[in-house]
């Protein structure tokens, strides 16, 4: 923390404690990284607990981060007690990390009882068939390589993926369809669950998308799903579903369906009976720069005025993959150095944490070219999650309101206005 922080650096054990624990933390964040490296150049895979780690870490890294600027904002001896609380607190936590974080390279082996980093890739099977051309992070694909490994398991019924909003859960469920559709399983349905959620309307998409009958005023004549291969994609759950009164399949009985439920929160998935649960971790700073690169479509290394401004950007991103991809879009049309330099202050100058989406969200919002564009964005915000929001409901309330002026003399004027709006 530096001389900044006054007396309470110097005067609390616990924060000094503090600071040497996290010391020792990133030394060996720094350590595995450097086996992690030399594993991939080796063509080893990855152990997922490796993975999970690092990104747990540099959560921690801005925890303490955050916690380093109270500090230093707070530097009256009046607030030590609460601080000194605190540093003792995020000790526990390092300490904690710092007991897992027990890694070895399988090509130096140490005790028997540490984990290694890596392992050799498996001979050649149907998940590098099956994932052939599958772009994204690293971390990513290894989890994915892990979930098909379940999907082929029948004794697993259900599967979890978990992480903080905007970590790129949704996204990871829309690739694994794509990858086993059609290949591992014979029908896949993807239902968002929104927070409060309609058992009898979930029951109906679901029966929707596959084609099926049911009537929903009995609960004696709802016809269940009876696939010999399926997977059902819930997205986004937020609070125990209960199964039976949407009419899944789910047990012993039903080995041929598969559940796979994406949520913010790793209890659910586990109260819901989930046997296998994945926590995506946030993005690397490697990982971010190339998702950044990717989006704006070419590498920015020949102009080094502007890469340094853009990797500063992926930086204020916190490693969430979503708040990479929405700032990229939102600046791959101007790559002015002055432009870029100003989104940067902007998403600094955000009171919301850069480890929330929201931040990301904003600054998109604050650059939409006019009012009528800002309000086409709310009116869109005002249906739930995942609604498929028909253009004549926006073309209707957007003239109630007054946001379309009164030059248009017909609905069809308008409704291509609205259209030009959602292009944009």
């Amino acid at each position: 923390m530096g001389t900044q922080s006054g007396c309470l650096t110097y005067c609390d054990p616990n924060i000094e404690d503090l600071k040497n624990e996290f010391t020792k933390l990133i030394a060996k964040r720094d350590a595995l990284q450097r086996l992690v490296n030399e594993a991939e150049g080796e063509r080893e895979v990855i152990n997922y607990d490796v993975l999970i780690w690092l990104g747990t870490v540099d959560m921690m890294i801005g925890k303490f981060s955050r916690f380093e600027d109270e500090v230093n904002r707070r530097r009256r001896c009046l607030y030590w007690l609460s601080l000194s609380r605190q540093a003792r607190k995020i000790k526990h936590d390092v300490l904690h990390l710092l007991e897992e974080g027990k890694f070895k390279n399988v090509a130096h082996p140490a005790a028997p009882q540490i984990q290694n980093v890596a392992h050799p890739a498996a001979p050649q099977t149907i998940l590098p068939t099956l994932t052939a051309g599958v772009r994204g992070p690293k971390s990513r694909i290894t989890i994915m390589n892990h979930f098909l490994g379940t999907a082929r398991d029948d004794k697993l019924l259900m599967v979890g993926i978990c992480g903080m909003g905007g970590v790129g859960k949704t996204l990871m469920a829309e690739e694994i369809i794509k990858i086993v559709q059609g290949k591992l399983f014979d029908a896949v349905v993807m239902i968002v669950v929104s927070p409060n959620p309609n058992i009898r309307k979930i029951e109906a998409e679901i029966a929707d998308k596959l084609g099926l009958t049911i009537d929903l005023e009995t609960e004696k004549g709802r016809e269940r799903i009876l696939c010999e291969r399926i997977l059902i994609v819930l997205d986004d759950v937020r609070s125990v579903l209960d199964f039976e009164a949407i009419g899944l399949p789910f047990g012993p009985s039903h080995k041929g369906c598969k559940i796979l439920v994406t949520s913010t929160n790793l209890d659910v998935c586990y109260e819901m009976g989930s046997q296998k649960n994945f926590t995506l971790p946030m993005l690397t700073a490697e990982e971010a720069w190339e998702l950044f690169q990717e989006t704006i479509g070419e590498p920015l290394d020949a102009d080094p005025d502007l890469c340094g401004i853009a990797k500063a950007l992926t930086n204020e991103c916190g490693g969430l993959p979503y708040s990479v991809v929405t700032i990229a879009k939102a600046l791959q049309n101007n790559k002015s150095k002055y432009e870029w330099s100003n989104a940067l202050q902007q998403l600094k100058a955000h009171e919301i944490p850069p480890q929330s989406y929201y931040s990301s969200v904003k600054l998109c919002y604050e650059r939409l070219e006019n009012d009528e564009l800002k309000s086409c964005f709310l009116l869109c915000c005002l249906f739930p999650q995942g609604y498929d929001i028909p253009i004549d409901y926006l073309v209707r309330y957007a003239w109630g309101q007054g946001i379309i002026s009164d030059r248009f003399d017909s609905v069809e004027a308008a409704r291509m206005r609205v259209h030009s709006w959602l292009s944009n």
